[in-house]
C-alpha cells in the first residue's frame, strides 16, 4: 500500500481475504514496472481498451509474464490460484533479468505432486528463496486461491529480493483465531503467521450432547 502497489478496496478498508483475481495482481506488476502506456494489443478480447487494467494486460502479455485461458480470453475476474500467483512473479523475475538459478526441492510438501507442471520451477524458485512459504509445515496448496493478504505478504518479500536484499532468516510472528468445541465438533486454535503458514492446536474434545431430563407430551387430538 505505502509504495502505491495495491489499494484499498474503499477509502477505509483493505479486504485482506478477499481473493485476488487475474486482474488485480497483473495491475500491481504493471504498477511495479513504471505503469508505462502500452503499445500494441493482444488477442484477448474479454478486455475492453477502457478498462483499469488493459494496459497492464497489454504490457503483461507482451512482456510473456502471463497467457489467456484461451487463445480469445483472459478471464481477467477468475480468482488467482497460490500457483498461478507464483508463477507470474517468477515470470516478472525473469522479466526484469533477476537470477532465477536457487531452487530448493518441494519434497517436504506432502502436496507437492498436486502441482501443475508449469509452476513446479516456480515453487522451488520461491521455496528457496523465502518468497513464498507453505500453508502448513507440509502443504503447499496450490490450488488454493491466493488472498489479498498473501499477495502483499509475498510482495513485502519479493521487492526487496529483487534488489538483491537479503531476506533473512524468517522468524513466525503468530495472530490466533480460537474455534469453539460444538457437541460433535472438537474445539481448536488457529495460528497464522503474516507469511501465510498456519497450522492448529490446542484441542478440546466434542462435549458431546447434554441431553435434558424433561419430556414433552403431544396430546391426542380429534
Amino acid at each position: 500500500y505505502d509504495n502505491g502497489l495495491m489499494n484499498g478496496t474503499s477509502s477505509a478498508t483493505f479486504s485482506p481475504e478477499t481473493t485476488m483475481d487475474r486482474a488485480m495482481l497483473v495491475t500491481v506488476l504493471y504498477r511495479m514496472d513504471g505503469s508505462k502506456k502500452a503499445v500494441g494489443e493482444t488477442p484477448l478480447s474479454d478486455v475492453a481498451p477502457n478498462g483499469y487494467f488493459y494496459d497492464a494486460l497489454v504490457w503483461a502479455y507482451q512482456s510473456k509474464i502471463i497467457n489467456g485461458t484461451s487463445d480469445t480470453q483472459f478471464s481477467p475476474h477468475i480468482p488467482i490460484s497460490r500457483e498461478m500467483m507464483v508463477t507470474i512473479f517468477y515470470r516478472y523475475a525473469l522479466h526484469i533479468g533477476r537470477d532465477v538459478s536457487k531452487k530448493d526441492s518441494l519434497q517436504p510438501f506432502n502436496d507437492a505432486a498436486s502441482i501443475s507442471s508449469y509452476a513446479v520451477t516456480p515453487f522451488m524458485w520461491a521455496v528457496a528463496n523465502s518468497i513464498l512459504f507453505g500453508t502448513s509445515s507440509v502443504e503447499l496448496s496450490p490450488m488454493g486461491t491466493a488472498t489479498r493478504a498473501q499477495c502483499a505478504a509475498v510482495l513485502q518479500r519479493f521487492i526487496p529480493w529483487t534488489k538483491g536484499e537479503s531476506l533473512g532468516e524468517h522468524k513466525h510472528t503468530y495472530s490466533s483465531v480460537r474455534v469453539e468445541a460444538t457437541c460433535v465438533k472438537d474445539g481448536y486454535t488457529i495460528y497464522t503467521c503474516s507469511c501465510g503458514f498456519s497450522y492448529k492446536s490446542d484441542y478440546v474434545s466434542a462435549r458431546g450432547h447434554n441431553w435434558g431430563a424433561w419430556k414433552v407430551v403431544t396430546e391426542a387430538t380429534t
